[in-house]
């Protein structure tokens, strides 16, 4: 009987140590998982970084070409109000140059 319960003790203490092995086991390959996880965690966080930087830099430069095109466009405008004023003084030289042709005839 003795024997019969060493035996019996025996086989669940090897059970139990097989689970213990295979538990330790799982949890090595979970602690792999996790590392794995945190490095893909890390890479993304680095490229959103680095996004938001690209998006900073581009929301400057955008704001940049704007403030240019608005100088332009006045640069634009103030040409085309002296074109205009160029276009009035020769049409009106060319009024009186016709004048004076007219008296000189």
């Amino acid at each position: 009987s003795i024997t019969q319960q060493v035996t019996s003790i025996t086989q669940q203490v090897t059970s139990i140590t097989q689970q213990v092995t295979s538990i330790t086991q799982q949890v090595t390959i979970i602690t792999r998982q996790v590392t794995s996880i945190t490095r893909q965690v890390t890479i993304i966080t680095q490229q959103v970084t680095n996004i938001t930087r690209q998006v900073t830099n581009i929301t400057r430069q955008v704001t940049s070409i704007t403030r240019q095109v608005t100088i332009i466009t006045r640069q634009v405008t103030s040409i085309t109000q002296q074109v205009t004023i160029i276009t009035r003084q020769v049409t009106s030289i060319t009024q009186q140059v016709t004048s004076i042709t007219q008296q000189v005839t």
